[in-house]
């Protein structure tokens, strides 16, 4: 896909692919000495809901190993998010509570629909985590 003379510093897992959309395919990016390459496997992308951890408080972690998330098509148990799935904050839950996005994801989309849940997405400071919420979220799902 790419190729330079000079080498590539960094890694390719530090960059977001957007914009591939092929049924049965994940595109994701690797590079190798002085590439850069565009690696198209099998797979499917999941249509995921956040549950949370079902209380609300601290434990409202978006990240790759909780099991907060439930199956949009197919329901059943919860389970991790994993890239590239699509995110979908809705009414599934009755609590207000910021989510604490902790790691990197890259998620196909990212979908806001909640008339009653409010939502306020991203990375809360280590200090910050553990204090209880005692403010009104907006609506709104913006980033921090």
């Amino acid at each position: 896909m790419v190729h330079t003379t000079g080498g590539i510093t960094g890694s390719a897992s530090s960059l977001s692919l957007f914009g591939f959309n092929q049924p049965g395919q994940i595109a994701t990016l690797a590079n190798s000495g002085n590439d850069l390459n565009l690696v198209v496997s099998s797979g499917t992308i999941t249509s995921l809901a956040w549950v949370g951890s079902g209380y609300g408080g601290a434990g409202d972690v978006w990240n790759i190993s909780a099991n907060t998330w439930t199956n949009v098509v197919s329901g059943g148990p919860l389970t991790a998010y994993a890239n590239p799935d699509y995110a979908l904050f809705d009414d599934t839950i009755s609590y207000t509570n910021p989510v604490d996005i902790a790691v990197a994801v890259s998620s196909t989309a990212v979908t806001v629909n909640a008339n009653n849940a409010n939502f306020v997405l991203g990375a809360i400071p280590a200090a910050r985590r553990n204090l209880p919420v005692a403010r009104v979220w907006s609506r709104t799902a913006r980033a921090r």
